[in-house]
């Protein structure tokens, strides 16, 4: 009986994989690629009609443009007769250009994300980040009310230069992050500090963060409780496509301003002057440009916390496992209980006061008994 029970589990444990994979693969790398391939594929024909059209001599502002629409529409006749053709060496190809997008470090669009999410905090909300600064800020970005923000100057020149802002400011923006301790005790999520045997303030537990730890409890828990799995492989395909969707709006981005760049010249040298037919043919490109600008932007202020909520998540799933098993099932990962000195850390003192549930007698009587 035990063992067809285990039987089961094994079974449901590897269809749950397969979905769990299946599921990444459509949110990190078909969808992306459908967007880039479709965007990408239609800057690029309006931009080959543009130069037929003048090649031609052939204006959307003269009867010969009866020439050009009965091209397109014999291009259309052609699509739709091969329609079948076409979706499967579109689905393909997006598949393939999506996977490069995917198989990308998703460093970079988290490092901006956090960047952006730092240098957009009030003074006072900075103890209490993921990320923090580990170097004297320069005059320009140090606050001295508890309520004030960089001026708007200083974070415009932080989305352009994200690689500099993040070295002179000391970011360590390497997930899991160093300070996810200072940000779960700020939000009165106590619980879930002895599941990080690291902590910011002692450089003696920094080799035990590793990203291979969130990894081998997300084996873990997929393997004996896949239904708190669920959540976890949601969001970590959500993560998957915004990062993915982060490289592709670049892409877009430098294959737009390339299309632009082609089309002056080429356009320039056939008809020797900047008309204004030249400058209609730039609007696709350059209504691109500007939709993918806006969406890096809109990415850089979630993926960050998107990746905090996937941490959380592990760890929340991790403490639930737990609980419904009754033993500790992670004890062999955490080197030691670091958690006692939380007690002492000043941002657990100042910010624990604004939770009635994890006082400082709560958090007393949770670390005598080893539950955090």
């Amino acid at each position: 009986m035990m063992e067809s029970i285990e039987n089961n589990k094994r079974i449901n444990a590897g269809r749950f994989s397969i979905l769990y994979d299946l599921y990444i693969d459509l949110l990190g790398s078909l969808v992306p690629g459908l967007f880039s391939v479709i965007i990408g594929g239609t800057i690029i024909f309006l931009a080959f009609v543009s130069i037929y059209s003048k090649l031609f001599n052939l204006t959307i502002f003269s009867n010969k443009l009866i020439n050009v629409s009965s091209v397109i529409s014999a291009l259309a006749k052609l699509l739709g007769s091969l329609h079948w053709e076409l979706s499967i060496v579109t689905v393909i190809t997006a598949y393939i250009v999506g996977t490069i997008f995917f198989r990308q470090d998703p460093k970079k669009p988290d490092a901006a994300s956090a960047l952006y999410v730092w240098i957009n905090s009030k003074k006072k909300e900075r103890p209490e980040l993921a990320v923090q600064s580990t170097k004297t800020l320069p005059p320009y970005l140090e606050l001295f009310d508890p309520e004030d923000k960089p001026k708007l100057f200083a974070r415009l020149r932080s989305t352009l230069r994200i690689g500099k802002f993040t070295r002179d400011l000391g970011l360590d923006t390497q997930f899991p992050y160093l300070y996810l301790r200072c940000y779960l005790a700020a939000r009165g999520l106590t619980h879930l500090l002895r599941f990080i045997p690291w902590c910011p303030s002692d450089k003696n537990t920094h080799s035990f963060r590793t990203k291979m730890f969130i990894n081998i409890l997300k084996i873990r828990l997929t393997g004996l409780f896949p239904d708190l799995s669920t959540d976890i492989v949601r969001n970590e395909a959500h993560v998957r496509l915004a990062t993915s969707v982060w490289y592709a709006s670049s892409a877009l981005i430098l294959l737009s301003i390339f299309v632009i760049t082609c089309l002056i010249l080429i356009l320039f040298s056939i008809t020797h002057i900047i008309s204004f037919s030249i400058l209609i043919s730039l609007i696709p490109s350059l209504i691109t440009v500007i939709f993918c600008v806006s969406l890096k932007i809109y990415l850089n202020k979630c993926i960050h916390y998107m990746r905090v909520r996937e941490v959380i998540y592990v760890l929340e799933a991790a403490n639930m496992a737990e609980i419904m098993r009754g033993e500790k099932l992670f004890n062999d990962l955490i080197e030691k209980d670091y958690s006692n000195k939380c007690l002492q850390c000043e941002t657990i003192k100042l910010k624990t006061v604004n939770y009635p549930f994890t006082t400082q007698s709560v958090i007393k009587s949770r670390l005598n008994e080893k539950l955090i």
